[in-house]
């Protein structure tokens, strides 16, 4: 494994060392972050996306037919909120069409797919642990059957940072769940959830990662971790069911390192109201991801999946913490 301080880093390094030709294509999926599209961009990564189901699967049909119509080097795969993908069907793709796989795991660090790490099936892996540890930094690259050539691409990655005392503190909040939630409620009290462009990020430096974050990476107990957020998966879906929400997937993968529980609302509005619920009772409910631009402004379907949406966090309280809060809900 080669560690950066953001899986979009990885991405960019995989994609080069993996011998990518301006003249051909990367297929993704629609429903994706910005971070994602303006990191391939940036290295002048031919993309196109395909479209996904609203269980977050693809249309297979569509993505074969892209496949036949392109010169495609490589099929990004997610593993949505670290719910393992068909992850067969997509090596069949792969063979069939003689492309790479790119598995993108930021939403599952520390799960597994039949008792194999996922974000390695592929031929690129990239993951994001910073996501459960509430760290600024950290992300993995995983290339099959090498390791990664840095020094052979034409990327510049510059030192990592030092692991600062901003980091530190946010380290602390991981074990002190209620500072934690304090210091959230002051963060999404100033968020405009109604427009998908108040998430969209800037262009971030590549680096490297320290080596205090990587040794704080691996000192961790993710079987641990993964055990309490699939816990915690499964109160938030009962409790979701009764107030007629209507989850993502039929049920939590028993290997999974779940980054949060998607449901979907009836309307942005009703999220929104929910969203207004969260922040009252510290549940810091979000929807996601930051969409590019371009799915913004067609009204894609990626749009429409965005503005129905609706995550519950793993890392705070549950539904037990709340029920008398949550048999008080007026919205």
């Amino acid at each position: 494994m080669s560690y950066f301080s953001l899986a979009r880093t990885a991405l960019k390094v995989g994609i080069s060392l993996s011998g990518y030709e301006d003249d051909k294509v990367v297929l993704i999926p629609n429903f994706l972050c910005d971070s994602v599209t303006n990191a391939l961009s940036s290295e002048n990564v031919n993309i196109q996306t395909y479209d996904l189901l609203d269980n977050f699967q693809p249309n297979w049909n569509e993505l074969n037919s892209l496949c036949d119509e392109n010169n495609v080097f490589a099929v990004l795969v997610v593993h949505y909120f670290g719910q393992p993908q068909l992850i067969g069907k997509f090596q069949e793709l792969s063979k069939k069409y003689n492309v790479l796989i790119v598995e993108d795991n930021a939403h599952g660090y520390g799960g597994k797919l039949n008792g194999k790490k996922l974000g390695t099936y592929g031929d690129i892996g990239i993951a994001s642990p910073r996501k459960f540890l509430d760290i600024n930094h950290g992300g993995e690259l995983y290339l099959k059957g090498r390791s990664a050539n840095i020094s052979s691409i034409d990327i510049n990655i510059l030192p990592s940072l030092k692991f600062s005392l901003f980091d530190r503190l946010k380290k602390i909040t991981f074990y002190f769940p209620k500072l934690s939630l304090f210091l959230k409620s002051i963060k999404y009290s100033a968020i405009n959830f109604s427009d998908p462009f108040s998430f969209q990020e800037g262009v971030k430096e590549d680096r490297y990662l320290c080596q205090s974050s990587i040794n704080l990476i691996n000192e961790v107990d993710w079987d641990e971790i993964s055990y309490q957020r699939r816990k915690l998966w499964t109160e938030w879906e009962e409790f979701a069911k009764s107030h007629e929400l209507s989850p993502v997937f039929k049920e939590v993968w028993p290997e999974s390192n779940p980054w949060s529980f998607p449901v979907f609302a009836k309307s942005v509005q009703q999220r929104n109201e929910w969203i207004k619920w969260g922040l009252k009772y510290k549940v810091f409910l979000y929807t996601w991801p930051a969409l590019p631009s371009s799915e913004i402004e067609k009204n894609s379907s990626a749009l429409k999946k965005w503005e129905r949406l609706l995550c519950f966090p793993l890392d705070g309280l549950s539904p037990k913490d709340l029920c008398d809060a949550a048999k008080n809900k007026n919205i």
